[in-house]
């Protein structure tokens, strides 16, 4: 993870408060949960501050599901574990996700067959915001160039991304 915010998955389930729980690397672990946020604080007060905010206390990450870390500095996360394979299966709205797989994917790929049900699919990259809007012929690129984005081509292994479903789909 690179010093500031990082939009990450695991293909591997995990426990947040065994592989992010030193304060003087992480500030704070975040993940999209039944369309709420749940968090973690690794340097203590994670159900006080959840409960003030009406979040859930993260424990546990699962393949398939995107996460936040916003890292002090630049440090490597070592998970071991059996690899999770198979499909991702999104509700309507907001999906906080990662591939279930160890090869990257092109997003036409990806949303193959799935393309009208997919309003948009966002990932941060480099600090900055990468868009691909499917029902736009050049797949958003206008709209990513007038907000200073960038068009979004590729997920790969280990990178969280957003899609905005309009139905609930499955994506392989």
């Amino acid at each position: 993870v690179n010093q500031g915010w990082n939009l990450l998955s695991s293909d591997m389930v995990f426990s947040v408060t065994e592989k992010l729980s030193d304060n003087t690397k992480f500030s704070s672990v975040w993940k999209w949960e039944e369309g709420g946020w749940a968090v973690y604080l690794p340097g203590g007060g994670t159900q006080i501050y959840a409960d003030s905010k009406g979040f859930n206390v993260l424990s546990t990450i699962s393949p398939g599901e995107g996460f936040w870390v916003n890292s002090v500095g630049s440090e490597s996360i070592s998970i071991e574990g059996t690899l999770t394979t198979g499909s991702l299966t999104l509700t309507s709205g907001w999906n906080l996700i990662g591939l279930k797989s160890g090869e990257t994917k092109l997003i036409t790929a990806l949303i193959s067959g799935n393309k009208s049900s997919i309003a948009s699919i966002w990932k941060w990259e480099n600090s900055a915001w990468a868009v691909y809007l499917p029902g736009q012929d050049d797949g958003g690129e206008a709209y990513a160039g007038s907000k200073g984005f960038t068009v979004l081509s590729n997920i790969k292994p280990g990178e969280g991304f957003w899609v905005n479903a309009t139905q609930q789909i499955t994506l392989d």
